[in-house]
């Protein structure tokens, strides 16, 4: 049985971006390498994955969102690239702190 979700519409009406559509494009005008893809499990069972480097042939799913619906999996999918977003700025962080310290 899956519970219902009664604070879906509110995202869908506040969110610019609401759809799995509208996702995908938002990633191709702002470079990122990502697109939402829906997988079929062998059971039957559909779930919103997150493909990195669509369309190559380096393409590969880097994160389930574990969600079936589109707009659960946008929230989903932003939190993720806000996850990665964080990391690359830390990890800038912490290489420009280790270059100060080899130049004292």
């Amino acid at each position: 049985m899956k519970p219902s979700i009664p604070y879906r519409p509110a995202y869908t009406e506040k969110s610019r971006i609401a759809t799995v559509d509208e996702f995908n494009i938002w990633c191709a005008l702002n470079d990122q390498p990502f697109n939402l893809i829906q997988h079929v499990w062998p059971d039957g069972l559909v779930e919103w994955d997150l493909e990195l480097n669509p369309g190559t042939a380096e393409a590969e799913i880097v994160y389930g969102t574990g969600q079936d619906d589109g707009t659960m999996a946008v929230i989903s999918a932003f939190a993720f690239l806000a996850g990665v977003e964080w990391a690359e700025e830390r990890r800038a962080a912490l290489d420009a702190d280790d270059e100060d310290d080899e130049e004292e």
